[in-house]
C-alpha cells in the first residue's frame, strides 16, 4: 500500500521518538545497576581488607567501561551495526559487575547465600538482556526507517518528474498560442502588402477608390485574425488589440470585430 509523504514522514518521526525512550530506558537501568554495584561491590572489597578509599574503584571501572559499550552500541544499531569486540566488553564489563556483586553472598560464613546471590545479581541480569533487546530493537528500527525514506525519495522524484512534465505542456501550449497569432498576424500583414502593391499598380487616370472600397480584402483578414484569436484565447480582442495585430485603421477593426461577432451576438447590442 501507497501511503503519502506526510503519513511516511509522521511515521519516520514515531520511530525516532521510539528509539530515543528505549535508549533513554536503557540508561536508566544502567544508571540504577551502577549505584546499586558501586555499593555491594565497595562492601565486598572492604570486607577482604581493601582500603574504603580505593575499594570503590573497581565497581565503579567496569561500569564506565560499560556505559563505553552501550554508547558505542546505540550509534552502531542505528546504523543496522554491529561489533564483536563491543558485545565482548558488555559481556566482560557485566561478568565483573555480577562477581563483584554476589560475591559477598557465595562466601557467606555458614555457606553460599542463595537469597542473596539471586537478589544481587538480578540487576546485572536485567541489564543484559535490555541492553540486547534494545539492539535488536534499534536496529529493527534502522530498517524500517531506510524502507520509508527510499519510499519517500521515490515519491518525491515522481513528483519532480510530474511537474516538470506540466511546465513543459504548459511551455508547449504557450508557443503554440504565440506561434498561431504571429501566423495570422503575418497573414493580416501579406494581404494588407499585396492589396497596397495593387492600389499602386493601377493606372493613374484610374479614379482613386475610396478607403471603404479597397477594404474588403483587409476586413477579411482582420475577421481571420479575431477568429483566430478567440481559437486560442476565449474571447475577440478589441480593437485597437485587433490594430496592433493587423495594422489596419480603426474602421476596418471595427467591421472586422462586427463581422467577426456574427448576428447571435448583435442581436444583444440591437435589443439593449
Amino acid at each position: 500500500m501507497t501511503l503519502d509523504p506526510t503519513h511516511l514522514q509522521g511515521r519516520l518521526d514515531l520511530l525516532d521518538r521510539r528509539r530515543r525512550l528505549i535508549g533513554g530506558s536503557v540508561w536508566a537501568v544502567a544508571g540504577l545497576m551502577i549505584l546499586f554495584s558501586l555499593g555491594t561491590g565497595t562492601q565486598l572489597l572492604v570486607d577482604h581488607d581493601v582500603p574504603w578509599l580505593i575499594a570503590w574503584m573497581p565497581s565503579l571501572a567496569a561500569d564506565v567501561a560499560l556505559c563505553a559499550a552501550l554508547t558505542g552500541d546505540q550509534v552502531l544499531s542505528e546504523e543496522d551495526e554491529g561489533e564483536v569486540w563491543g558485545k565482548v566488553l558488555r559481556y566482560v564489563c557485566a561478568a565483573v559487575a555480577l562477581g563483584l556483586n554476589i560475591g559477598g553472598s557465595l562466601a557467606h560464613d555458614g555457606g553460599p547465600d542463595w537469597g542473596g546471590v539471586g537478589i544481587h545479581a538480578a540487576p546485572i541480569l536485567v541489564l543484559i538482556v535490555a541492553t540486547e533487546a534494545a539492539q535488536a530493537y534499534q536496529r529493527a528500527f534502522a530498517r524500517i526507517a531506510r524502507r520509508i525514506r527510499a519510499e519517500l525519495d521515490r515519491q518525491r522524484t515522481a513528483h519532480r518528474a510530474a511537474d516538470d512534465a506540466e511546465r513543459a505542456r504548459a511551455e508547449a501550449e504557450r508557443l503554440a498560442v504565440q506561434a498561431a497569432e504571429r501566423a495570422a498576424a503575418g497573414r493580416v500583414r501579406a494581404e494588407a502588402e499585396a492589396a497596397a502593391r495593387q492600389n499602386r499598380a493601377e493606372p493613374q487616370t484610374r479614379r482613386p477608390a475610396k478607403p471603404t472600397a479597397s477594404a474588403p480584402a483587409t476586413v477579411e483578414a482582420c475577421v481571420s485574425a479575431a477568429l483566430t484569436h478567440r481559437q486560442t484565447h476565449g474571447d475577440l480582442p478589441g480593437p485597437a488589440e485587433l490594430m496592433r495585430f493587423t495594422g489596419a485603421s480603426r474602421s476596418t477593426a471595427d467591421r472586422a470585430l462586427s463581422r467577426a461577432r456574427g448576428p447571435r451576438e448583435l442581436q444583444p447590442a440591437a435589443a439593449g
